[in-house]
């Protein structure tokens, strides 16, 4: 995918930097992050772009999604008790 589909299927995107390896060339790959909330939890999409595509355009490397993990107030009465 180039990074006008990805745009076109995903939005505004809210995070843009560098990922964590390095692409085609010895450069690093470019980082788009999503954050979308689904049913009260935050979804995290990532996005990495390699210029690997014709006469080097970005081209999609490597999509990862993952939720946030959401702890309870400790004043809620169905949060989980610790148990010693």
């Amino acid at each position: 995918m180039t990074q006008a589909e990805v745009r076109q299927l995903l939005g505004t995107r809210t995070w843009t930097g560098n990922g964590q390896c390095m692409g085609a060339g010895g450069r690093p790959v470019t980082r788009w992050e999503y954050r979308i909330d689904v049913s009260g939890r935050a979804v995290h999409y990532c996005v990495d772009f390699d210029y690997i595509g014709p006469s080097g355009a970005p081209a999609v490397f490597r999509t990862e999604r993952f939720l946030t993990e959401w702890n309870w107030p400790w004043w809620c009465p169905w949060a989980a008790k610790s148990r010693a």
